[in-house]
């Protein structure tokens, strides 16, 4: 399951802060349910939740807007049966016109009765307290250089930052510098274009979507197994974009990792609007 484990990161980081792409009123929120299969196995169920408030009753384009966003990724199908895992997310900040700014980031993630847990402060300059549990120093890793950390976003908000104004054209998000709590990585993207999917049961989303391709370049905190090439962290990634929530709102429809260990695609399967309105999926 550990190959399962490292996607499910890079989905995390790479994926959910896209569904940021929503430009807030007096607010806007929504949850994105996906499922995720390896080698056409149903493995996990992902759900991810964004409000966004903007006090003022403006678009983020001209002025800020206060953002709380949730991840929880788990296994499910047959895998659930053998791997009990789960990875929970939460990052708050505020969205302004010159990008993300930060204010918590927490994660955790569960396998059986072990606990991984990081909890990031933010100041004006970045981060401002880092705590991890187990620590650093009980690792196998190396500490990420202080002058590598001034200045970096958490996953989620650099997601949210690069993809809160994407657009018919324009859904892959700038060069972003993050840090994890652990890790320190850049995010190079290239536009793929344009494709038109085929729905099914396992694949509901059917129509246009635009490509993105994601590289993360590693810059330090790295285990020395996660610098290697099969490495589920060196999986090629496509994320797949439409505006099932209406026109400014494109969220993530299909992602796909594909690497030395094998492929996972990702579907999205339900879309719901905090006020109960299911826009996609499953009523």
């Amino acid at each position: 399951m550990r190959k399962q484990r490292y996607l499910l990161v890079g989905f995390a980081v790479l994926v959910f802060g896209g569904a940021a792409a929503a430009r807030a009123q007096d607010r806007q929120g929504f949850s994105l349910t996906y499922d995720a299969y390896v080698s056409g196995v149903k493995a996990l169920t992902l759900q991810f939740d964004l409000a966004v408030d903007d006090p003022g009753g403006t678009a983020v384009d001209d002025g800020a807007a206060d953002y709380q966003a949730a991840v929880e990724i788990e296994t499910s199908g047959l895998v659930s049966a053998f791997v009990d895992w789960r990875l929970e997310a939460t990052s708050d900040g505020r969205l302004a016109d010159d990008g993300a700014k930060p204010t918590r980031y927490r994660t955790a993630n569960f396998r059986g009765d072990e606990a991984r847990s990081v909890v990031i402060d933010y100041g004006e300059d970045g981060p401002r307290d880092v705590r991890s549990q187990p620590a650093i120093a009980d690792e196998d890793r190396e500490a990420v250089p202080v002058a590598e950390i001034a200045g970096t976003i958490d996953p989620m908000s650099a997601l949210t930052q690069a993809l809160m104004l994407a657009k018919d054209g324009t859904v892959c998000p700038t060069f972003v510098r993050i840090f994890d709590g652990r890790r320190r990585y850049d995010l190079h993207t290239e536009p793929l274009g344009r494709k038109v999917f085929d729905g099914s049961r396992v694949a509901p989303y059917e129509g246009p979507a635009l490509g993105c391709g994601i590289r993360l370049e590693r810059i330090a905190g790295f285990k020395p197994f996660e610098g290697r090439e099969d490495h589920a962290m060196s999986s090629d990634i496509e994320m797949w974009m439409s505006a099932v929530l209406g026109d400014d709102v494109w969220v993530p429809v299909r992602v796909v990792f594909r690497g030395e260990r094998g492929l996972m695609i990702v579907h999205l399967k339900k879309a719901e609007l905090d006020d109960g309105t299911v826009v996609f999926g499953d009523r």
